[in-house]
């Protein structure tokens, strides 16, 4: 034991020389004793002092030692208290225990061992209070406080803002795409995640700002500002931002970007809020900032509630049309530019609501990416697309291909090569004639896992689309990386092909796109002039409403096959599969 701070609260100075030298006859450690004579210096000493451990002496006068203790409480929290009494008594052995003693000595029976003994397991019963209370309070991964300490800290923060006139703030935040993490990596790459999160966020802070984990990848950070100055708030999201900017090497020789979305909600001193609301406010501007693309952050307004809820009622419903299977799949064609002729087409998902009626996929596809749905809603659409290509391959003799939007999370995901091929043999339709399309988003996960899956599909024949070409931070370089046949131009550069600055990167896009032997899709061709101008700058195929807009299976064979004569009836029992690659484009 090092030495220990004793203060010695005792008015018979015969006992204080006493207990000094019984500790000084101790052979365990070393001792400090301050001496107070009464109980006025002794509550004083404990209010001013620092000490490891209080022995009061029963009898001080004016009051009792028991009563000194219930006085100074607070004081007394990280302090043991032993009573010292001149004779023994049932009655104040009780009452020093209910008062929060840690022990109770009789002074003619003390020795120099029972009296260290006594000192010893009292600091040892302290230390262990202290880790249990801390691990009560604390997350055990980051060692951050954790949603019971956080809401202790915005009801003090609260508590003072009326007085101090302060804005009290709170930070919601959590990792985008947190799971692809441990789904891909494991659960203990997903640990040293979230510790290193933690610290760089702590290293962003200011001293007054308490940074708490609430559960799982999501963090809060309390701020307290001058009236009306929300400033500081999003001046934290901005450092936590850059903070996060640097990709996380997560010790297995792989590193990852990590990005957030946040969510601010702020109480002035003239409002009426509580922590658990101030909380939720924040939590649901972070689902905001969410819907707006992530990566982002959003400032709690009272609408957002309603829109949560809306959202909330959603994935609910999503989840039963999956159970049920009552998404729909329509088709929008792709057209070679060159010789008019249908090529392939995009499948793509529908949800026509029993009672709100058609939802807007971007809406409800984000929600199923949320929510971990997503995996059953690709699944089917890519069941239902796979089939239905053979069914035209059979039908009608037609040798396009089948296009699938897939989802970063279905592709980062370690089974998606082996769901897709038991889908393929499922359908019989040849690999070569499935098209893959992802955006580049993908490439904030594990890129590596990325990799390793489009490499696998590409040695099937399956063709790897990126879409959305042109919008992404890193296009080039993804080119390079993934083993990709197709790159579709996003529709913004379609649009502004009249522009010598549009008209410019649609040159540069498709002579990069010789360069490396793909494919180019064109996308959101309205107009014959847009069409004309693709093809003669070399783009292979288009997709817009100039040719159709994406219609059901029976629509598109009115439509687009009036004049083929069926080969033969589809049976897919007895119906055999036929062979063969998509024919080469002129």
């Amino acid at each position: 034991m090092s030495e220990v701070k004793v203060l010695l609260i005792e008015d018979d100075a015969d006992d204080y020389l006493l207990t000094c030298d019984l500790l000084a006859q101790t052979t365990r450690g070393t001792y400090e004793v301050t001496w107070c004579a009464d109980s006025e210096s002794g509550l004083e000493a404990l209010h001013s002092g620092d000490y490891d451990i209080c022995l009061v002496d029963f009898r001080l006068g004016v009051m009792t030692g028991i009563e000194l203790i219930e006085q100074a409480a607070q004081a007394l929290r990280r302090t043991p208290t032993i009573i010292l009494a001149g004779a023994h008594s049932t009655e104040i052995d009780l009452a020093a225990m209910e008062a929060g003693a840690a022990d109770y000595l009789v002074k003619n029976q003390l020795t120099a061992d029972s009296l260290e003994r006594a000192i010893r397991y009292a600091l040892q019963r302290r230390d262990l209070d202290i880790r249990l209370e801390h691990l009560a309070f604390h997350d055990p991964l980051t060692d951050l406080p954790n949603r019971m300490l956080f809401a202790d800290r915005v009801a003090q923060a609260l508590a003072r803002r009326v007085r101090a006139r302060k804005v009290v703030s709170v930070v919601f935040f959590d990792l985008d795409n947190f799971k692809d993490v441990n789904d891909t990596r494991g659960h203990a790459a997903g640990d040293r995640l979230l510790q290193q999160v933690a610290r760089r966020i702590s290293s962003i802070l200011r001293s007054e700002d308490t940074l708490a984990r609430l559960g799982g990848d999501e963090f809060a950070v309390c701020i307290e500002s001058n009236a009306y100055d929300t400033s500081i708030a999003a001046a934290f999201v901005n450092r936590a931002q850059e903070a996060l900017e640097l990709a996380f090497d997560l010790d297995d020789g792989v590193s990852v970007d990590v990005r957030a979305s946040f969510g601010i909600a702020s109480s002035t001193f003239d409002d009426d809020v509580v922590p658990d609301e101030l909380l939720r406010n924040a939590d649901i501007a972070m689902y905001d900032a969410k819907r707006l693309g992530k990566n982002t952050w959003s400032s709690y307004q009272s609408e957002m509630h309603q829109a949560l809820q809306r959202r909330i009622e959603l994935e609910k419903d999503l989840q039963r049309a999956l159970r049920s299977e009552r998404l729909d799949v329509v088709y929008q064609p792709f057209l070679c530019l060159q010789t008019n002729r249908v090529v392939g087409f995009e499948a793509l998902c529908r949800w026509n609501h029993p009672d709100l009626g058609p939802q807007s996929p971007e809406e409800f596809i984000a929600i199923a990416e949320d929510s971990g749905a997503i995996f059953e809603l690709g699944r089917q659409v890519l069941v239902e697309a796979t089939s239905q290509a053979m069914i035209w391959r059979d039908m009608f003799g037609f040798d396009g291909f089948m296009s699938v939007n897939v989802s970063p999370r279905q592709i980062s995901h370690p089974g998606f090569h082996e769901t897709l091929v038991q889908i393929l043999e499922s359908s019989g339709l040849p690999p070569a004639a499935l098209v893959i399309e992802f955006t580049e988003s993908v490439m904030t996960g594990d890129v590596n896992q990325v990799i390793r899956t489009l490499d696998k599909l590409a040695e099937l024949g399956i063709g790897i689309a990126l879409d959305d070409f042109g919008t992404g931070y890193s296009s080039l370089s993804n080119v390079h990386q993934l083993p990709i046949t197709i790159i579709k131009v996003d529709r913004s550069f379609v649009a502004r092909i009249d522009e010598r600055k549009g008209r410019s990167m649609l040159e540069t896009i498709a002579t990069m796109a010789r360069s490396l032997e793909v494919v180019t899709i064109a996308e959101g061709i309205e107009t014959t002039a847009q069409r004309e101008t693709l093809g003669s700058l070399g783009y292979h195929f288009g997709q817009g409403f100039l040719f159709d807009r994406a219609r059901k299976a029976s629509e598109v064979e009115e439509r687009l096959f009036p004049d083929y004569t069926p080969v033969h009836s589809y049976d897919p029992k007895t119906t055999p599969s036929i062979e063969g690659r998509i024919e080469p484009f002129s």
